[in-house]
């Protein structure tokens, strides 16, 4: 009796730890992976902290990467902010990218100084 629910347990434990490699693996090493390979450093603590949150982690990561390579200034906290004031239009991460081109465009032109007067 007491040989089975050791074996019980040691199994239990064995099929959670799969679980949770295989979440880690799919939730947060893929967009991490994803951003690495395409020259955007995105760190794991960002990515579980958006999954965390409820926003799409890939969508997010993909929208990011595509900005830095466009030579773009943004954090990813900017984009995160953008995508939440834009749920309803950004379906896609080109919807994001287009969304958050357009807010960088409004915040510079709003820094710019008034030359006129």
């Amino acid at each position: 009796m007491n040989d089975t629910v050791l074996l019980i347990i040691v199994l239990a434990s064995l099929v959670s730890n799969v679980v949770f490699a295989a979440w880690i693996t799919i939730y947060v090493l893929r967009p991490w992976l994803w951003s690495i390979r395409q020259g955007a450093r995105v760190s794991a603590h960002s990515i579980i902290g958006m999954k965390l949150r409820g926003r799409p982690t890939m969508l997010l990561t993909e929208a990011y990467c595509v900005l830095r390579n466009q030579g773009i200034p943004v954090t990813l906290p900017d984009v995160q902010d953008v995508y939440l004031d834009n749920k309803d239009r950004a379906l896609t991460s080109d919807d994001v990218v287009e969304l958050t081109k357009n807010a960088v465009q409004r915040a510079a032109q709003s820094q710019e100084p008034d030359l006129a007067g």
